[in-house]
């Protein structure tokens, strides 16, 4: 059965749910989505949302099986709870959004060609990454497909290269315009057709290497 999505932003939210829950790629759960809506990968949904093409097309498209998992995923765990806990739960989540800041979801999804979420779409995380994307090279921002920030770990961003896009070295080339963006970062990680970096804390004053 085919799902129905009003709007893309639609499946880009319902792209981060299928990731948190299977733990899979940001890029992964996206083409996922897209073809249970019908489209087949994610930039003809896109296309067929916005009614304009992609910033570019993969020409390397490596099909299906390079986003297959490599290993068999766990089955995802299902807690039982009260409602008084879960109200509590829900609290103490609502007091950590207010902490973070204040919210701007209108700031949110396509800037320049980069999806851009933060998970309580804090309005300073997603300046922070539109400062971001403006520092990266035009050729490296081609071929970044998202940029998500875990706001309940403050300053940790994950990057996910478009699919047939990754070059060498770009994980450092993104890691320099996080570096020129930001005065530090709790972390960093960049992913995409089967590679993964991760980078540890960095924050102005630490010593480490800038070159």
């Amino acid at each position: 059965m085919t799902k129905r999505y009003a709007t893309l932003n639609g499946i880009k939210r319902a792209a981060i749910k299928l990731k948190r829950r299977m733990g899979m790629s940001h890029s992964h759960a996206l083409e996922q989505i897209a073809r249970e809506a019908g489209h087949p990968d994610y930039f003809s949904a896109r296309q067929a949302y916005t009614g304009h093409p992609a910033p570019f097309r993969d020409e390397e498209w490596l099909g299906d099986e390079a986003f297959e998992p490599a290993t068999e995923e766990p089955p995802v765990e299902i807690i039982e709870m009260s409602p008084e806990l879960s109200a509590l739960l829900k609290r103490q989540r609502d007091l950590d959004i207010a902490d973070a800041g204040p919210q701007a979801p209108e700031l949110a999804g396509d800037y320049r060609g980069v999806d851009l979420s933060s998970r309580w779409e804090i309005k300073h995380e997603l300046l922070t990454m539109r400062h971001m994307v403006d520092d990266m090279p035009d050729m490296v921002r081609a071929r970044v497909q998202s940029i998500w920030c875990d706001s309940n770990a403050q300053a940790y961003y994950s990057v996910t290269i478009a699919p047939g896009r990754w070059q060498e070295a770009i994980e450092f080339d993104v890691l320099d315009a996080v570096r020129a963006a930001t005065d530090g970062f709790n972390g960093l990680t960049v992913e995409g057709d089967g590679n993964y970096k991760q980078f540890n804390p960095e924050w102005d004053g630490d010593d480490y290497d800038y070159g």
